[in-house]
């Protein structure tokens, strides 16, 4: 059981950040931001056919991704254990991204994204459960909109599995898509018994 729920968050994570980080969420190495300071459009990425080392982008760029850190003795780091470089070496390697992770304490999540959001430090991927903390993040402005084409691009199966389920719906503030939602399967933890 531990196995399968380790590769669905696996799988999870890295459609989460192929989608995420092709709608511009990702920082170089060199600290260029991502939005011209002239309120233009953001560059659009390259594409891999434009490589042609097959990688998809031409100079590293990182990208930070929170990991909840539940506070379990005795494990290995949240941002650095066997899954965090296996993202590394399968999806960030291969396509000249560098895979930065943010611990981010499971239960006080709320207050950590609030202070690194008001630092300016906060992940350029954000995971979160508070669906009303989310759209407060996007009150303040520190959202970007997600860019369906490009979802549809480089994530066809997700953004399928989507629009099936129908869930980009739920995503849409003001008109505008920034939000996108992982499917889960149903799993129930209790069950109720009738005696005879």
């Amino acid at each position: 059981m531990k196995q399968k729920v380790r590769k669905t968050v696996s799988v999870t994570l890295v459609l989460l950040l192929i989608s995420v980080l092709f709608a511009a969420c990702g920082k170089t190495d060199t600290d260029t931001p991502t939005v011209p300071s002239s309120g233009g459009e953001l560059p659009s990425a390259p594409t891999t056919a434009a490589q042609d080392d097959g990688k998809v982008f031409k100079n590293r760029v990182t990208i930070q991704i929170p990991v909840y850190d539940r506070g379990v003795e005795g494990q290995a780091p949240v941002d650095d254990n066997y899954w965090t470089r296996w993202i590394q070496s399968e999806f960030g390697d291969k396509n000249n991204i560098t895979v930065e992770y943010v611990a981010i304490p499971r239960a006080d999540e709320v207050n950590k994204f609030n202070m690194l959001l008001a630092a300016g430090d906060a992940p350029d991927i954000i995971f979160h459960y508070d669906f009303p903390a989310a759209v407060a993040y996007y009150d303040a402005g520190a959202i970007q909109k997600i860019d369906i084409d490009m979802l549809k691009q480089y994530a066809p199966t997700y953004y399928q599995k989507n629009v099936d389920l129908d869930m980009l719906k739920y995503g849409v503030l003001d008109n505008e898509q920034y939000f996108i939602f992982a499917s889960r399967p149903t799993a129930y933890n209790w069950l109720t018994m009738i005696r005879q």
